[in-house]
This record gives structure tokens, C-alpha cells and sequence, in this order.
């Protein structure tokens, strides 16, 4: 997205797990995992990472507040519902935001 003189960058890698076993409870989980990263002309605010089912609703997320003209971090996400994406948003200080969806 560009909005005047702000533009943000999302880098982001997905590494997918299928029906991962979790020792502390029965039966299967889905599980994504990855790294992302963040650039602005302007200072950042917060990144949120949701996964998400077929039909747009949100089956886990981590929210990060952030802060100067970059940042970089991993996530781990479950459901024990199967997903069809990861979709991160990132939002600088002025409020604007941008989204970035990677498949499994």
C-alpha cells in the first residue's frame, strides 16, 4: 500500500504443519508457524497474525505491538479446525494498515 509518503512492506514465510500431535490434550491439531517482517518510512504500531478457516473466521491469532521503521518476529498458530490461511496486518502510527494472506 502507498498513502502519501507511507508505504509498508510485509515479508512473511510460512511453514506448515499438518495434524501436529500436542501431548497435553487428544486428538490432532493444525499448526502454522513462521517468520515475519515489517518495514515503514514512518514509525510502526502493531502487527496481528491470524489464522484463518475457509470461511473467514479467525481459528487463532497473536498480536504485536511494534515500534520504529522496522521489526521482525516468529509466530506459532493452532487450531484443532483445518485452515486455509495465514493473514497478516500491519498498521503504523498514523493508522494505516496493510494485509498480506500466505497459504499453506
Amino acid at each position: 500500500w502507498t498513502s502519501g509518503t507511507a508505504s509498508v512492506t510485509v515479508v512473511a514465510s510460512l511453514s506448515p504443519h499438518a495434524l501436529v500431535p500436542d501431548a497435553s490434550v487428544t486428538g490432532p491439531w493444525q499448526r502454522a508457524d513462521g517468520s515475519w517482517s515489517v518495514s515503514d518510512d514512518s514509525a510502526l504500531s502493531s502487527v496481528i497474525i491470524e489464522m484463518l478457516a475457509d470461511n473467514g473466521s479467525v481459528l487463532d491469532a497473536v498480536s504485536t505491538p511494534v515500534t520504529g521503521v522496522s521489526a521482525s518476529g516468529t509466530f506459532d498458530l493452532r487450531s484443532r479446525s483445518n485452515y486455509a490461511t495465514v493473514r497478516i496486518t500491519v498498521a503504523d502510527a498514523a493508522g494505516n494498515q496493510t494485509t498480506r494472506s500466505v497459504a499453506p
